[in-house]
């Protein structure tokens, strides 16, 4: 354990330092970074392999070892109380340092827009409330698989994993057992799949700083710096109010686990990304 707690440690310090290099090979090539931008995308590949089925079995596995539908209830509950809670939370957050230090004021809206444009010029509006509800639920737990649609997998794998804990130990122990084990198969390439982490995200960090370059990010940079300080005051205080006194762990030892995420969080801009890290956590 300790060993592989000291790689893990290794890992995210060397995480640290491509994604400095990335920043420096973007601002001194340009343009030109864009060579090393391959390695990012085979990474980011990589990890989207993994992903849906690590998140299907991980649930499944969990969901069925809960016992009884009560206690699935009871954490049910619990979970959606508690993302709803830390979501209000944090909009008030946001809602009163964009109100205090006003991010916005002397930014070029259409040169910010133009920057993700293309991005999201497909996504069209917002959905409603019960296109949303309705998104969740899959017609074809197969089609949400190959699409990767990771809520109608979430969903599906819950009800499933419940459904083994109802058919009782006896019934349910052989697929439990099988789920398990692609489980840990999965965490194991993962594992390996990890340590080419740094090697992906100086590519990616080199891609972006190449591409927009410092005067466009100097554009964001106060709108930057207010988004990190609500997560700052999010993570070291609305989080650490609740790991302490409601889930009895220690803040230091929380987000030193936390730590190697929000450093693939960081450098990849992908919460995809930072599951499997997460997970092994």
């Amino acid at each position: 354990m300790a060993s592989k707690n000291k790689t893990g440690n290794y890992l995210g310090a060397a995480i640290l330092v491509a994604m400095t290099a990335g920043i420096a090979a973007g601002a001194v090539q340009g343009k030109d970074a864009r060579m090393w931008a391959p390695l990012g995308e085979i990474f980011m590949q990589l990890i989207k392999m993994l992903v849906v089925p690590l998140v299907a079995v991980s649930i499944v596995s969990g969901a069925a070892s809960i016992g009884n539908t009560r206690s699935a209830g009871k954490i049910g509950i619990a979970t959606f109380g508690y993302y709803f809670l830390t979501t209000i939370i944090a909009s008030v957050i946001a809602l009163a340092l964009g109100v205090l230090f006003q991010p916005g004021i002397g930014l070029d809206i259409a040169q910010i827009q133009s920057m993700f444009s293309t991005e999201y010029a497909g996504r069209g509006q917002q959905p409603g409330l019960w296109e949303i509800i309705r998104g969740v639920i899959p017609e074809n737990p197969v089609r949400a698989l190959l699409d990767g649609n990771i809520l109608q997998i979430i969903f599906f794998s819950v009800l499933f994993g419940f459904g083994l804990s109802a058919l009782g130990r006896e019934k349910a122990a052989p697929v439990i057992d099988f789920f398990n084990t692609i489980n840990h198969a999965l965490i194991w390439i993962i594992e390996k799949v990890m340590y080419t982490a740094p090697l992906g995200v100086f590519g990616l960090m080199a891609d972006a700083v190449g591409a927009f370059g410092y005067d466009v990010l100097a554009l964001i940079m106060k709108l930057l710096s207010v988004y990190v300080l609500a997560l700052f005051i999010q993570t070291f205080g609305v989080y650490t109010f609740f790991v302490r006194f409601f889930s009895r762990v220690s803040p230091v030892h929380f987000f030193k686990k936390l730590s190697r995420a929000q450093i693939v969080a960081l450098s990849t801009s992908s919460s995809m990304a930072t599951l499997p890290v997460t997970m092994q956590v």
